[in-house]
């Protein structure tokens, strides 16, 4: 295996592509009257109610677009950037020359069936091209045909989905990092310029993506009927992928900014981003050696379906280590890690202080030392987290009663988290069925020395 990192999924292969050579060029033909029919638009109107209506060139190609596509069709890249057109621009639709006709188009698709299918905005551009880009010049044979090829698919309720998720602060030895289901590989400089493209705001936000960040490029297959089951539990184990790299080592590891695309038949869906908050990502970075990829799989083996375990308290304190790394602030973070301490090794509200702070010593500390240590540490990051929730304003630099000594706020937060990495493992690996009864009575007993 070497140092190439595979993981199995348990999702669904794609099918094979099927292609129409007749029904891509009625296609091509359909959607290049409508993008001529809107350059008119724009023409007899440059602004509607004072807002510049300037639609951006384009340019057809038989290069890859701008999301890592392997080159397809004319007809996937004027539909793509057609329907960003309708969707940015609600006041062409308004026009007059937009009013009129494609009644063959809208006949042939159950548009109730269709709007039943999770209402995704991988569907919305569909619709609206259906119900608005009217008043096209084209025969109503072809008319009829693209009709056809969209209500079949529709219909048959499947669709791809193919969606880059960005892994901010990760950076690797491994490149790429291979899945069954995905790969990992560093963005190029073209991608990042393409998808922030005139984006200031998302630049002036520090959104924008840099060369050298990773990207994690994730296919599935989608049943409109399950609202895209199968594509999910593609990203639910990018997901899990993601909580198990966590565990392993510290360092800034995050999902961020997926521009994703639905296909539909010939037609691909409006590009949409769904962004996670990305402060941390100029924290300390996540760096997987050669060498990592061995305790990974170690890792992997033993812990990984926990993430999916039914155990309530289990479950809280892992959603709340993952959380840690979404938050704005190392005070928002902090209090994701005590709450994910208190669902693992509390049961009530007594003595919770001492009791939380003996129980994580006693369970990760391998010493005497370092469990004093780590009792001192999450005592005094519980009384931290009580002062954050009442309001206070805290020091940026603490002066702790243990092994930290002055220590930056954001520092402390890791290695908060870091213990709470250890005891979710020590717990999982455990693996008892009542670890409220079984364990937590056994931690009170035992002595730090």
């Amino acid at each position: 295996m070497g140092n190439v990192l595979r993981v199995e999924s348990q999702a669904k292969p794609l099918p094979p592509r099927q292609t129409d050579p007749v029904m891509e060029n009625a296609l091509s033909d359909f959607f290049g009257a409508a993008l001529r029919r809107l350059k008119q638009a724009h023409a007899a109107a440059t602004t509607i109610e004072g807002k510049d209506l300037h639609i951006p060139t384009f340019e057809i190609t038989d290069e890859p677009n701008r999301y890592g596509i392997n080159t397809q069709t004319k007809i996937e890249m004027v539909t793509d950037w057609t329907w960003f057109v309708l969707r940015r621009y609600d006041q062409l639709r308004e026009l007059p020359e937009l009013k009129e006709g494609l009644a063959a188009l809208s006949k042939h698709v159950e548009v109730e069936k269709f709007y039943g299918c999770d209402q995704s905005y991988f569907f919305h551009p569909v619709i609206e091209l259906i119900e608005t880009s009217k008043g096209l010049d084209v025969p109503q044979e072809m008319q009829a045909a693209a009709a056809k090829s969209l209500a079949e698919h529709i219909v048959d309720g499947r669709y791809q989905v193919e969606t880059e998720c960005v892994l901010k602060g990760f950076h690797s030895a491994v490149s790429p990092i291979r899945f069954d289901s995905f790969e990992i590989r560093n963005h190029t400089v073209g991608e990042c310029r393409a998808i922030w493209e005139g984006d200031g705001k998302a630049a002036a936000d520090g959104n924008s993506l840099n060369p050298g960040d990773f990207v994690a490029k994730v296919y599935g297959v989608a049943d409109s009927k399950e609202h895209g089951k199968e594509y999910w539990e593609y990203l639910r184990q990018l997901q899990k992928v993601v909580f198990c790299l966590r565990l392993l080592k510290s360092g800034r590891i995050q999902i961020d900014n997926r521009p994703s695309m639905g296909k539909l038949g010939w037609a691909y869906g409006m590009p949409g981003t769904q962004r996670l908050v990305s402060p941390w990502h100029k924290g300390k970075t996540y760096r997987l050696s050669a060498e990592d990829v061995a305790a990974f799989h170690e890792l992997w083996a033993r812990h990984s379906k926990i993430f999916d375990s039914d155990d309530r308290r289990l479950s809280l304190a892992i959603k709340r280590f993952n959380g840690y790394y979404d938050r704005e602030t190392p005070e928002d973070g902090i209090i994701d890690t005590f709450i994910g301490f208190e669902a693992l090794l509390t049961e009530n509200n007594h003595e919770i202080t001492y009791r939380l702070s003996l129980r994580a010593a006693n369970l990760i500390g391998e010493t005497p030392q370092e469990r004093e240590a780590i009792f001192n540490d999450v005592k005094a990051g519980y009384k931290l987290r009580s002062l954050i929730v009442h309001g206070e304003e805290l020091k940026k630099q603490l002066d702790l009663p243990s092994a930290q000594g002055k220590v930056n706020l954001k520092d402390f937060g890791e290695a908060m988290s870091r213990y709470l990495a250890r005891a979710i493992l020590r717990v999982s690996g455990l693996g008892l069925a009542k670890p409220e009864t079984e364990l937590l009575p056994h931690l009170d007993k035992l002595a730090l020395k």
